[in-house]
């Protein structure tokens, strides 16, 4: 017997209609985009760690006192012997690390400082034929997610298909096209919320680790009220951090709150007749941000990117959006559809995550 399990011809490929169906309802998939590709349920890269060039001060320090500045925790290993540091107007030299705590000598006329203060990284200076000496070294660290299925179903009797329809509409066609905006929908909650899940057996379904759950392990966290000042900070500490914020995703209550930054400035015309004003960038000496309104974020949630070509949805390979008819059961026509994705956030420490208070 030969079933419909046998005719390859009935897979259809549907991920091309995927990238045309509802561009609005899923701003982040429309910005990252489907990458390559992978061959395994399980997807891993390696992300070269990017050198930091300032953190804080854990502890005061009082000048002619103390010898040693302690840096924010885990920081200290950004530090080495050798290199030249600076706190306010106050040049030090390293000349031991131990932990988060640096033993330094003041190379100019030393002064106190506080807690949360800034300390750079300037260089490490090294003398003419100068022996083999230890650096700072940055192991790469590898990461990985998996891959999580999503599928629906279509069915259409045999007599809708031969009935004539009121408009010309391909009953197939429209119904796949619904069936994939949900998909679609589920596809962007997915990479923007799911929690990573990996189970031990097939009785338990796959959940790929998403992006809030990337920046939340890995990424710049931040949290207050939404306002001017405190964006700024956060901005500041991603690109203290190596990014260059460049994209703001957010839910609409926060991008109602943008729209009120200097207000106060907004000059209109007389002759314009339109009330309201939509804000879509901020710019500020750390970027121009351009502003994303996504209805799937969380409430009071704010995702800002460096480089959305460190982000990426990556379909298994031969597992793209496809359809494929079902085994013939009765009378009518059965399929499914369905499609295997994963999401790959490169140097999430570049970007951040702000929780409005």
């Amino acid at each position: 017997m030969i079933t419909t399990f046998d005719v390859v011809q009935n897979k259809v490929d549907v991920s091309p209609v995927l990238s045309l169906v509802g561009p609005k309802q899923a701003p982040f998939l429309d910005l990252v985009g489907i990458g390559k590709s992978v061959t395994s349920t399980t997807y891993e890269w390696f992300d070269d760690r990017l050198p930091k060039r300032a953190s804080t001060l854990a502890a005061a320090y009082t000048a002619g006192t103390d010898t040693t500045l302690t840096v924010a925790s885990g920081d200290g290993k950004y530090f080495a012997v050798g290199a030249v540091v600076k706190v306010g107007s106050v040049a030090y030299k390293v000349t031991a690390v131990n932990g988060d705590v640096l033993t330094v000598s003041a190379l100019n006329t030393d002064a106190n400082h506080a807690v949360g203060d800034t300390i750079l990284f300037i260089s490490i200076p090294r003398t003419e034929g100068q022996d083999f000496a230890n650096g700072t070294y940055f192991p790469a660290t590898m990461r990985k997610n998996i891959t999580q299925i999503f599928s629906d179903y279509v069915q259409i009797s045999g007599t809708q298909s031969s009935v004539a329809q009121y408009v010309n509409t391909n009953v197939f066609t429209s119904e796949v096209q619904k069936k994939l905006l949900g998909l679609k929908i589920q596809l962007e909650m997915a990479v923007l919320n799911s929690i990573y899940h990996e189970p031990t057996s097939n009785a338990d379904a796959r959940m790929m680790k998403g992006i809030l759950q990337f920046l939340q392990e890995d990424g710049v966290s931040g949290s207050g009220t939404l306002t001017e000042d405190n964006f700024k900070a956060f901005l500041k500490e991603i690109w203290q951090n190596g990014g260059d914020p460049s994209v703001a995703i957010m839910d609409s209550a926060s991008a109602e709150t943008f729209n009120t930054f200097q207000a106060d400035k907004l000059i209109v015309q007389r002759n314009d007749q339109t009330a309201g004003r939509v804000i879509t960038g901020y710019l500020s000496q750390y970027g121009h941000i351009r502003l994303i309104v996504d209805r799937w974020m969380p409430p009071n949630t704010i995702i800002v990117l460096s480089d959305v070509n460190r982000v990426k949805v990556h379909p298994l390979n031969g597992r793209a959006f496809f359809y494929e008819q079902l085994a013939k059961t009765g009378d009518g026509v059965k399929g499914q559809i369905v499609g295997e994705y994963t999401l790959e956030v490169r140097n999430p420490e570049t970007h951040g995550v702000f929780s409005v208070a």
